[in-house]
């Protein structure tokens, strides 16, 4: 089991593209999570941090941001939670391999 934590983020924009309104919190924190489920949480979330991803623990990944019907834009992330025994570390970079995100030749 890998402790992971699922965060939001909602933005509203005026005419000229300025956010108006900017809110986000905790969908859940520390919440354990099987490998497979991880990796299957990784690949609905594509959108890297930084880049070119290097599986480490202050990295994260992101949907891309969707806007509802009321015009508010919605986007999550997943993180891996500070709480994991330093050695979930490895099964963080490995979840991000199995997912695709990593190369196997940059692994």
């Amino acid at each position: 089991m890998i402790l992971v934590t699922k965060t939001w983020e909602e933005t509203t924009y005026d005419e000229d593209g300025d956010p108006l309104i900017d809110d986000g919190g905790f969908e859940f924190e520390d919440e354990p999570f099987e490998f497979r489920h991880l990796v299957d949480e990784l690949r609905m979330h594509p959108m890297p941090s930084s880049w070119p991803l290097e599986g480490s623990t202050f990295e994260w990944v992101s949907t891309e941001p969707e806007m509802d019907r009321y015009g508010v834009w919605r986007q999550t992330s997943v993180h891996y939670a500070q709480k994991n025994p330093t050695r979930n570390a490895k099964y963080w970079r490995w979840a991000f391999i199995h997912a695709g995100l990593i190369k196997e030749a940059q692994a």
